[in-house]
């Protein structure tokens, strides 16, 4: 924010280390009220953007395939007529 003599305030939007914008006011209230809104509304463009993210990778992990488990593993290897090694492995499925 700067001030430039009687009605102008100025308030400069920086982004990056460049000024990316820059707005002139009449009050130092109106720049001040600008400030806040602008302030709130990148603050609520970024929640979305980490909502959008997170539901994102809700439904991802969600749509992941599940792990087996041990009866349906030994279920799905019988459907697809895979033995049981009869050494003694402790996984009963041979190198594994």
């Amino acid at each position: 924010m700067t001030y430039s003599g009687p009605g102008k305030y100025v308030l400069w939007i920086w982004e990056n280390g460049s000024v990316r914008t820059r707005y002139t006011f009449a009050t130092r209230e109106e720049m001040f009220l600008f400030e806040a809104r602008h302030v709130e509304a990148e603050r609520a463009a970024a929640a979305a953007v980490r909502i959008q993210l997170l539901a994102e990778a809700v439904v991802a992990l969600v749509a992941a395939p599940q792990p087996l488990t041990a009866e349906e593993a030994r279920a799905a290897a019988a459907a697809e007529g895979i033995v049981p090694a009869s050494s003694g492995e402790t996984s009963g499925f041979g190198g594994a």
